[in-house]
């Protein structure tokens, strides 16, 4: 299986720097032979479905690009997920392998596996459960990634290569010509969004992915810390970023009280939730370059996205090159282009359409705009 963020690992000068974790830091060439020498250690192993479960770091994303290199299904666990949500995945997923940088609470916490190896590449324990059922098939799936569980228990999103690919070649397509060449990532890895637009994009653009454990840099699920996340800006000095709709309130907040954004910013995406025209037109106004998207894992993270140029502020942009948007006679946002296999455990069948459960219209210029929710559940 051909994979371009794989590809760009051999192509792109091996001396640039592409992951910088504060205590790793690693060129292209670096990556290129780490990722090799995983893959074969995950194979000799033979790990064909495995849960990721460890804080932002280097190794995340080394791991990470390991399993898709052997085409193992990888399956992301949020740190923040309590011990029955995780629980709850290892069963409905079938897992048997674990990559982990807890292993010694994973254990406690989940007794029926066990330890079997350390990663000489990244540190993280490989722990392994056996006597196992088969589980759900995985045929054609690289990735499942769970959702938060906020309506019920966690629901995992199958994706195809093909899907993940397609939304990262749109997001390298209409944010090339910006010249980005340093991210950094506060959202969790385990989250679509910075997987994808935040790693996989800048990997494929030959740009350095700056990645911290979240806490460090005061976005932990245990609370935000303002002071800490304005000084993590300050000293790292990014070009782009990706936020929560929580995270963009901070940043303006700080914006009225005098902070001044670094210099270096050129392009930040706002996702996840409603925006109102008037945070993001003081947020620009404070020196933060941010512009609204939207999209949902069942769609493989982004489907429209505003870009300098295309930008409409009370919209979520235009549909990227890869995805067709329409709008039903119900008023329902229905996207097509890159969509799930399906939930896991349930039917796994391509979906050609999702049906997102939002409200919403276009306008004469192919600008999508979020009205509000229709329901609760994606179909």
């Amino acid at each position: 299986m051909s994979n371009r963020v794989l590809d760009t690992l051999n192509v792109i000068s091996g001396a640039l720097p592409a992951i910088d974790d504060g205590t790793l830091r690693l060129s292209y060439a670096d990556v290129q032979r780490s990722v090799a020498a995983e893959r074969r250690w995950l194979q000799s192993m033979r790990v064909r479905r495995c849960a990721l479960l460890a804080e932002n770091s280097a190794r995340w994303i080394l791991s990470d690009l390991a399993l898709m290199a052997c085409e193992a299904v990888n399956i992301p666990l949020p740190p923040s997920f309590t011990r029955e949500q995780v629980a709850h995945v290892l069963e409905e997923a079938g897992i048997e392998w674990v990559l982990t940088d807890a292993a010694e609470r994973f254990l406690l916490d989940h007794p029926a596996f066990t330890y079997v190896a350390s990663s000489h590449r990244t540190g993280l324990a490989l722990l392994r459960r056996g006597g196992l059922r088969t589980g759900p098939s995985t045929e054609h799936i690289s990735k499942v990634s769970y959702t938060s569980g906020s309506t019920g228990a966690p629901k995992g999103v199958c994706l195809g290569h093909r899907a993940i690919q397609a939304v990262t070649d749109s997001l390298t397509a209409v944010t090339a010509g910006l010249g980005v060449q340093s991210h950094l990532c506060l959202l969790p890895l385990a989250t679509l969004i910075e997987n994808i637009a935040g790693v996989y994009v800048s990997l494929t653009m030959g740009a350095k992915v700056v990645v911290r454990p979240c806490h460090t840099m005061g976005v932990s699920y245990a609370g935000l810390n303002p002071p800490l996340l304005l000084q993590t800006l300050d000293a790292t000095s990014p070009e782009s970023m990706i936020l929560a709709p929580e995270l963009l309130s901070v940043l303006v907040d700080a914006v009225r009280g005098g902070w001044r954004a670094p210099t270096s910013l050129k392009f930040i995406i706002v996702a996840g939730g409603a925006v109102s025209t008037q945070s993001l037109q003081q947020a620009r106004q404070g020196g933060l370059p941010v512009f609204q998207g939207y999209g949902l894992s069942e769609c493989a993270s982004l489907v429209c996205l505003n870009t300098p140029g295309h930008d409409k502020l009370e919209s979520v942009g235009r549909p990227l090159p890869h995805a067709k948007v329409r709008i039903d006679a119900n008023a329902e946002i229905c996207v097509s282009g890159a969509t799930m296999t399906g939930y896991l455990g349930g039917p796994m069948q391509q979906s050609s359409e999702v049906r997102t459960g939002d409200a919403g219209e276009i306008d004469a210029d192919g600008f999508v705009y979020v009205r509000g929710r229709i329901r609760n559940i994606v179909k």
